[in-house]
């Protein structure tokens, strides 16, 4: 698409370099706003895949379950079950 030159190419009066200038500067906008466009509704369509639960696509249980301690363990993170300091028995050494 772009051609590498090892030397600056000579000053050609006949052109317009500011017309060419500005006509790059609005294709490249045009191509930022497209892309800008594409990757919202991939990003989109990714945050729905990522929103869906197991529990919701697992044919072994049709019904979504209701105790948020078993969607805790599918998120990827162990939830650790802390005793208060007052569970702690303290003892001396």
């Amino acid at each position: 698409m772009f051609a590498i030159v090892d030397q600056i190419p000579p000053f050609d009066n006949a052109l317009d370099y500011r017309k060419m200038y500005w006509g790059t500067y609005v294709c490249n906008q045009q191509l930022i706003t497209d892309l800008s466009n594409e990757l919202q509704i991939k990003n989109q369509l990714r945050k729905q895949v990522v929103n869906y639960s197991p529990h919701f696509i697992s044919q072994n249980t049709p019904e979504p379950l209701e105790n948020t301690e078993s969607m805790d363990m599918t998120s990827g993170r162990k939830k650790h079950i802390r005793r208060a300091a007052k569970e702690i028995i303290k003892t001396e050494v």
